[in-house]
């Protein structure tokens, strides 16, 4: 019966395999998707797409932008239609903070046992935060946010400007397109490394997190 569900996309579970859309799907999750759901704007989708490293597989992103809307990014918040779409959405972004504070954030209130730093300088240290838990954080961190000036080859490759992540569009949604995002911004590999997704690839709409 699984079998004929999962054949059928009628039902399909996906255990999560990577952080792309931490916190809010975490690495490890239990999910199940439907291609009953219609999707929309603001679900997480699963789409089929092929790579020279993993083949034909399948892939999970927020649907952030539908055929014909508008999508830009400025200084790292996004915009659909000229609505900030990022606010009130618990995100995970690229901060910066001192070699010093790396022991009062692991000490913090927060789980934050898989925390991943890297060091950037002699003094500072760069780290995936969740943005509500940087609001609640006693000391300073300070975003990291790709400069306007800076050209992402990838990015430039795919849609022929000179953006990057953080700076991106406007572009218009190209009919029977999507446009997707990871929610945790800094550690993803989406549209906007990868292009609009093909409508037609999307396999289902996830309904369920554990």
């Amino acid at each position: 019966m699984y079998y004929v569900l999962g054949l059928t996309r009628l039902l399909v579970f996906y255990n999560m395999a990577t952080p792309a859309n931490e916190p809010n799907m975490s690495i490890g999750s239990k999910t199940l998707a439907t291609n009953l759901i219609s999707p929309n704007v603001g679900d997480f989708i699963c789409y089929n797409f092929e790579d020279t490293f993993l083949g034909n597989h399948v892939r999970v992103h927020r649907l952030v932008a539908a055929e014909f809307d508008t999508i830009k990014i400025i200084n790292g918040v996004v915009f659909v239609n000229n609505i900030n779409i990022d606010e009130n959405r618990n995100l995970v972004h690229l901060y910066k903070t001192e070699k010093e504070n790396l022991n009062k954030i692991k000490e913090s209130k927060f789980d934050f046992d898989n925390l991943a730093f890297q060091r950037l300088d002699s003094v500072n240290f760069k780290l995936l935060l969740e943005d509500f838990m940087v609001d609640k954080l006693d000391f300073n961190v300070t975003r990291l946010i790709e400069d306007s000036r800076f050209i992402d080859n990838d990015i430039q490759t795919i849609y022929n400007k000179a953006w990057n992540k953080d700076n991106f569009g406007p572009i218009v949604v190209p009919k029977n397109k999507v446009f997707v995002l990871g929610d945790s911004r800094d550690a993803t590999f989406d549209s906007r490394n990868i292009g609009f997704i093909d409508k037609e690839k999307i396999t289902g709409v996830i309904f369920i997190i554990i």
